[in-house]
């Protein structure tokens, strides 16, 4: 052995020993090579390996430490091999680690799959807890922070989506994996009231979508891409009241969608990009006086979205696009003065969305879908002169709005959806109170900046409601 062969030659003299320590260090080298082509455990231990051996080897401390020992200063030595030792100790450390993170992010991807066939015992909180585990043990791989993202932003879990989204864009090694943690990082800014913010960072997703996709025009997963960036872009324009402009990139959007679901018909995903196309667009035609035309379209996704949902019938998401179809029809026939069609839809998507929630109580996503779809049920019903139902369906709604908005007191959208029901409560009510919370949200939010088109108007409004009411009471 060359360590064995360097002991005896640093007895010979230092010349020999440095030969044989030249020697040995090059055999570390030429094993080090080995075992880093080997895999990614074995890469990982031997590069924090070589950092400390390699300051040591340098040395003359370390180059001499048996030499020295051998000439009686023991306590110099040992100290040079107590180094090498927790060099080793935190290189085997992170090998563990990373074979374990290993085995826990294939135990992990499977409860993600549980949880998106509703199993309760795998809801969203239960799947974080399996993911933060994997990052802790290896926080280096992308696809995990990918997850996370994912999985906290369902949860509402605001603060923490965001270090998993700068955590990506760290992480990412390649234009496409970039373009992704700007998207993620815009739908949070959007989320937060920020437009122009998270409208920036769609844009430059967008370019990079779009520059990949001219160079490699054959990629149907890269033009996919660019289509969900157009769609993001559109919803921030119409949120901000350019539904021209909207319009034009829902239309883009769904040029593309169609073009890849006719290219590979058996994609699912492409077949969810051609709805989500269609549903927006959708909206714009009402908003602009079009509800026969956006009818239209709503049926068609609707059409896609259970053809799908009936081909996977235990994915809880695919379920849920068919619930959020069923409203989007709704609010067209309710529009139209279908009152029952509406109803009918609304009754029919809220049963899917308290199925869904109660298999998943951790998902805020899911808990804001109840809440939604009983607006709109109380909506319907007030039309129809049943305020009792009306009311209770409100107050439910009301429940999980300030729930979600109490567990994420930074949130503009959840401040918006309590802003409506506290309106709706007014209306039906009658009580000061409830408008007077309603202005209180308008105003926060018009302080950070973050309110929504339409929302001044809507200030001076109920100012001029509470006028009415006279001094509250005291």
């Amino acid at each position: 052995m060359l360590q064995t062969r360097l002991t005896e030659a640093e007895a010979r003299g230092a010349a020999e020993a440095t030969r044989f320590q030249a020697q040995l260090i090059e055999a570390r080298e030429a094993l080090v090579a080995d075992l880093a082509s080997r895999d990614r455990a074995y890469a990982e231990e031997i590069a924090v390996f070589r950092r400390e051996v390699t300051t040591i080897a340098s040395t003359p401390e370390g180059a001499n430490a048996l030499a020295r020992f051998n000439a009686g200063d023991r306590v110099g030595a040992i100290a040079v091999l107590d180094r090498l030792r927790r060099a080793r100790d935190v290189a085997r450390q992170t090998r563990a680690n990373i074979e374990s993170a290993a085995e826990a992010r294939q135990i992990a991807t499977l409860a993600l799959d549980a949880r998106g066939k509703s199993d309760p015992a795998f809801d969203t909180g239960a799947v974080i807890a399996r993911y933060e585990e994997v990052v802790r043990l290896d926080a280096g791989e992308y696809l995990d922070w990918l997850q996370l993202f994912k999985l906290y932003a369902n949860a509402g879990r605001r603060a923490d989506a965001l270090a998993a989204a700068e955590r990506l864009e760290a992480l990412a090694s390649n234009d496409q994996n970039r373009s992704v943690a700007l998207a993620f990082k815009g739908d949070l800014l959007l989320s937060q009231g920020d437009r122009d913010g998270a409208l920036v960072l769609f844009r430059r997703g967008l370019e990079i979508s779009e520059r990949l996709s001219r160079h490699a025009p054959e990629s149907t997963a890269l033009s996919g891409n660019v289509g969900a960036a157009l769609i993001k872009i559109g919803d921030v324009l119409l949120s901000q009241g350019d539904r021209d402009d909207a319009l034009a990139y829902f239309r883009k959007s769904l040029e593309i969608a169609e073009r890849l679901s006719a290219a590979e018909p058996e994609a699912a995903i492409f077949a969810r990009y051609m709805t989500a196309s269609l549903e927006r667009t959708a909206i714009v035609l009402l908003n602009q006086g079009d509800p026969d035309g956006a009818l239209g379209l709503h049926r068609r996704a609707l059409e896609v979205r259970e053809r799908l949902s009936e081909a996977d019938p235990e994915s809880a998401d695919k379920e849920r696009d068919v619930g959020v179809s069923l409203d989007l029809i709704a609010d067209v026939l309710s529009r139209q003065g279908n009152s029952e069609g509406a109803l009918e839809n609304y009754r029919r998507s809220l049963e899917i969305d308290e199925r869904l929630s109660a298999a998943d109580p951790a998902s805020a996503v899911l808990a804001r879908a109840v809440s939604v779809s009983m607006e709109r049920i109380g909506k319907v019903l007030l039309g129809l002169g049943d305020r009792a139902g009306a009311l209770g369906l409100y107050r439910r709604s009301l429940e999980i709005r300030e729930r979600l908005l109490a567990a994420d007191p930074a949130a503009a959208d959840k401040a918006r959806d309590v802003f409506v029901s506290y309106l709706n409560m007014a209306a039906v009510t009658g009580e000061r109170l409830y408008a007077e919370q309603s202005l209180a949200i308008l105003r926060d939010l018009e302080a950070k900046g973050a309110l929504a088109e339409g929302g001044r108007p809507l200030i001076a409004q109920l100012e001029e409601v509470l006028a009415r009411f006279g001094a509250p009471a005291t």
